[in-house]
């Protein structure tokens, strides 16, 4: 049993049908690991309405409170105004849409208070699109993660102010990958399993988006953003494998167009 106390920060999507069943199983899981615990749903200007069961558990059970926002203001915001809110010394970010399970914080147990930030990753059907994603982000950002969007991540909730998070920035996560690696902070990966519940949804692939993870890549790169952040290896290689994948793609498309035959058409003969 830990001592410290821990803030699960759980985003609503609109049509979370499961919710109150992983409520239910947060509230059953959680005290077998923490004595003391909060439960943040973050209901970020949803079209639907939150279940009446979810209201009732927020009147029942202590633990449990909700954040509305009266207008989507984004994944970032919506997380980092339940990681203000938090009262706990650890943040565990839960996405109700993810078929991981609250039971898999049980593989985190051995790591807590030995690292300041536990990433969890699932290569269970890992899709093509996921794992180029991935590819991307550990080759432009620096960084060797196993699964770029798994959310189902444990920090240290000093880590928000310590590391200067952007609440304006899609990709939180992996910008809080991107400075934990320039800072003195301690990471683990650790591998978890996907459940089958029966509700669960497919990962909102919304924060998947490629431009915005090339927006995300300016902004850190910007010299007032990386102003607090120690100054990284250089960049050149990762120019360079930039350059050499776009002088292929164009290389590719003359050398196939090149190869088109060409069709002459015969002139008409009239007798």
């Amino acid at each position: 049993m830990n001592d410290k106390i821990i803030s699960l920060i759980l985003p609503i999507h609109d049509g979370s049908a499961n919710l109150p069943v992983i409520i239910q199983e947060c509230l059953a899981v959680v005290p077998r690991f923490f004595a003391d615990y909060e439960i943040i749903l973050l209901d970020d200007g949803n079209r639907d309405p939150i279940p009446t069961l979810v209201d009732d558990l927020v009147a029942n059970h202590d633990p449990v409170m909700v954040i509305r926002h009266a207008r989507p203001q984004g994944y970032t915001r919506a997380l980092i105004s339940g990681w203000s809110a938090a009262r706990g010394d650890y943040i565990l970010v839960l996405d109700p849409s993810s078929p991981i399970s609250i039971s898999e914080l049980s593989r985190f147990a051995p790591f807590i208070g030995r690292f300041d930030i536990i990433n969890g990753y699932c290569l269970q059907s890992l899709s093509i699109s996921d794992r180029l994603h991935t590819r991307l982000v550990n080759t432009f950002f620096g960084l060797d993660l196993h699964n770029s969007h798994c959310h189902f991540s444990l920090f240290r909730s000093d880590l928000l102010h310590e590391l200067n998070l952007d609440a304006s920035r899609p990709h939180s996560l992996i910008e809080l990958y991107f400075r934990a690696s320039r800072h003195n902070v301690t990471v683990v990966e650790v591998s978890l399993n996907m459940s089958r519940r029966i509700g669960a949804l497919q990962p909102n692939r919304v924060h998947r988006s490629f431009r915005e993870l090339g927006r995300l890549w300016l902004q850190l790169h910007r010299p007032a953003a990386v102003d607090d952040i120690p100054t990284p290896a250089p960049f050149w290689p990762r120019k360079a494998f930039l350059g050499a994948g776009v002088a292929v793609a164009i290389w590719g498309f003359w050398f196939f167009w090149r190869r088109q035959p060409i069709t002459a058409q015969s002139p008409d003969v009239h007798s």
